[in-house]
């Protein structure tokens, strides 16, 4: 019996990788959040920063509204938890030290989920830097189960974000008892580990304990690892959306690209193929077929893009065997130090990322700094269109192991047929959960309505004005106005400071609607657009654009036989003091080249200006008298809006401003009422049109 456990991997470091696995999956969810976390929090802050002193007390319990002291003493208490790693250079020889990591990082993971004093950024952060210090251990006393778990815990994070529709289920107050049980579990186990690695040390003809550690460059492939893996390889949503293929179609895929290095027969087949090169090239054979799978899965869409990913994801795996060596008797250990290099690798490498969608708004630096104006700050604003670029240079980070190591191959050569057997087992279960868990839902369309509900949002990434993260409130928002057809500016469909949420994908399932999602940065940020009538075609073209980039998406939809309703939805550039340097009359001239745009694509979709039921809508950021909004009246479409008051009509709503930004122009008169839905989970309010679909 024991023998036959033994041949299925049944054995303690079966316990070990449960318990690594456990504890870095707390990690990675940690790491996700606090990446937004910080993102609106630092946002917040800056907005109540200029605040007047007399006025900030009232909006205290406003949700969102974080002080700045606050997230300093947020971010110092990061810092100090990273710091940790520093630790485990003078104490990660002490088995101890472990069950330490799993205490400090189950317990941060706990907290974020509580209903306590303490914020949830901080216990995200508690939870991050016990997971670095709990890794940092792993990979120096147990070395033979840091790249298994890495890659379990990413696999299992997939599937969790799958169940939620690509959000992150385990940060949902209902959680709470499920980690509490988790945490209780873990504890367990690793103290069960702990009091059977002593007795195994301390058995007669015991063999000597394995010891591992991370190199300089081991640790600064970890950083680009860990962010090729949450910005894109690791989570399904980001690949479909820059493939531009449906989710539940990628997601079973990427999870098997993901898992397939575990197989051991994957190992033993790279092993052979890089055998076959000389030590001196091998990792540079490694990086140009990572990089050649990169390029394709950037540079095109559909199935070839795909595999391109999926490609990338499997050879990118396999890394992580080769940023733990093992450790010579006598030789000093300090991976400490070199996973803190790696979280500085991981942090420029995400703040770079932030940088390629927001380089519009990048301002210019105030004296005696202004010298930096014409270096540093025109270099950050020259990070558009930058996200290939950084992802390729991720990758070649991830592969500097490689090709500096010559004397070793860290893929194993062996493989036992009963553990090759279960894990491919495990494989094709997990793809068989991801079919499930990403399976579509019904939709039950509107059946020849005699009136549609046209309504426009502006979703400012699912924040509030104050930056407060409130995708449901969105949903309610949508219910609440009862619209059939909504357009949606300002989506993102998994960016990092998004907390990796394909957002329309996630309200077109919780509102039971079809949607199209037209990226117009990074095809991850841009326009959408909600219906529960049919639509029978989609396309979409980018506007000229000096700031950020943005486009025209249009959208026909079927309510009946023969009825087609043609919407066309945008998002026009902002109008902002010193917005990447540019002044007021700059930007709006930037909004009439984009409206020149919008009309003179209508014009050609409609060469003989016969419209037919068209509705034009989206974000303009200006106001109704302007000479850029007075244009759309004069070409025809017609504001069912008109004359009205702007207290009633004001879509744009933020402390001491109301205004009317967002507009539903439309073709021919049909309008039979209007509405604006008051709602404080955007920082715009939804503003919906209905229209009668009698024969013109």
């Amino acid at each position: 019996m024991r023998r036959l456990l033994s041949n299925l991997g049944i054995n303690r470091s079966l316990f070990h990788t449960l318990e690594s696995t456990l504890v870095t999956l707390f990690f990675i969810q940690a790491l996700r959040y606090l990446i937004g976390a910080l993102y609106s929090r630092v946002a917040s802050a800056s907005l109540t920063g200029l605040i007047p002193p007399q006025v900030l007390p009232s909006l205290l319990n406003v949700p969102g509204v974080v002080l700045q002291p606050t997230v300093q003493q947020e971010i110092v208490l990061l810092v100090y938890m990273v710091g940790l790693t520093l630790i485990a250079i003078l104490l990660g020889r002490f088995r101890l030290m472990l069950l330490v990591g799993v205490a400090i990082t189950a317990a941060g993971r706990t907290l974020m989920v509580a209903d306590t004093a303490i914020t949830t950024a901080a216990a995200g952060a508690l939870a991050v830097g016990g997971g670095l210090f709990y890794l940092t251990v792993l990979l120096r006393l147990r070395p033979s189960v840091f790249a298994p778990t890495m890659i379990l815990a990413f696999a299992v994070d997939q599937l969790l974000r799958s169940a939620g529709n690509t959000a992150d289920i385990t940060l949902e107050s209902a959680y709470f008892t499920v980690q509490v049980v988790l945490f209780l579990a873990v504890m367990v186990l690793g103290a069960v580990n702990l009091l059977i690695d002593r007795r195994a040390l301390r058995a007669r003809n015991a063999p000597l304990p394995e010891r591992g550690l991370m190199s300089v460059w081991g640790g600064v492939a970890f950083g680009a690892l860990m962010f090729l893996q949450v910005a894109l390889l690791a989570t399904p949503n980001v690949v479909s959306n820059r493939a531009e293929l449906p989710y539940p179609l990628v997601a079973p895929l990427m999870l098997v690209a993901t898992l397939l290095p575990l197989f051991p027969q994957s190992r033993i087949l790279a092993r052979q193929f890089i055998n076959y090169f000389d030590s001196s090239v091998r990792g540079w054979v490694w990086v140009l077929m990572i990089g050649l799978a990169l390029v394709i899965g950037t540079r095109f869409s559909g199935g070839l893009a795909l595999a391109g990913y999926a490609l990338a994801q499997v050879t990118v795996s396999l890394v992580w065997w080769w940023l733990v060596r093992p450790q010579a008797t006598r030789e000093i250990n300090v991976s400490g130090l070199w996973m803190l290099i790696g979280v500085g690798v991981f942090t420029l490498l995400v703040g770079a990322d932030v940088l390629t969608f927001e380089y519009a708004y990048v301002r210019d630096l105030a004296p005696p700094f202004e010298v930096l104006n014409a270096t540093l700050i025109l270099a950050l604003r020259g990070l558009r269109g930058f996200g290939y670029a950084l992802i390729l240079l991720a990758a070649l980070l991830t592969t500097l192991p490689l090709i500096l190591s010559q004397r070793r191959i860290a893929w194993a050569n062996a493989a036992n047929r009963w553990q090759s057997a279960l894990i491919f087992v495990g494989i094709v279960g997990a793809a068989v959960g991801s079919v499930y868990l990403t399976a579509p839902p019904l939709i039950f369309a509107a059946v020849n309505p005699q009136e549609i509900r046209v309504g426009t949002y502006n979703i400012h990434a699912g924040y509030s004005e104050f930056y407060d993260y409130n995708l449901e409130g969105i949903a309610q928002s949508i219910e609440r106005s009862g619209v059939n057809v909504v357009l949606l500016q300002e989506v993102e469909a998994g960016r990092l400071t998004s907390f990796g949420v394909d957002q329309p994908l996630w309200l077109a399932r919780r509102l039971n609607m079809d949607v199209r999602f037209f990226g117009t940065n990074e095809r991850l940020q841009g326009l959408a657009v909600l219906s529960n009538i049919p639509i029978v075609f989609d396309d979409g073209v980018l506007l000229p654009s000096i700031g950020q980039q943005t486009g025209l998406q249009r959208v026909q939809i079927l309510p009946a036989e023969g009825q087609v309703v043609t919407l066309y939805n945008t998002w026009l550039g902002l109008l902002l003091e010193s917005a990447g340097g540019r002044s007021i009359a700059e930007q709006e001239q930037d909004q009439q080249l984009q409206l020149n745009d919008i009309i003179r694509v209508i014009n050609q979709h409609h060469p003989d200006r016969v419209l037919g039921r068209t509705v034009l809508g989206g974000t303009f950021n200006n106001i109704p008298d302007s000479p850029l909004i007075q244009r759309v009246d004069d070409v025809g479409f017609s504001d069912p809006f008109a004359g009205s008051l702007i207290e009633r009509s004001a879509t744009l709503v933020r402390l001491g401003l109301n205004a009317r930004v967002d507009y539903l122009w439309i073709y021919p008169e049909i309008a039979n009422g209007v509405g604006v839905i008051e709602s404080s989970a955007s920082d715009h309010r939804l503003a919906f049109v209905s229209l009668l679909l009698t024969p013109q």
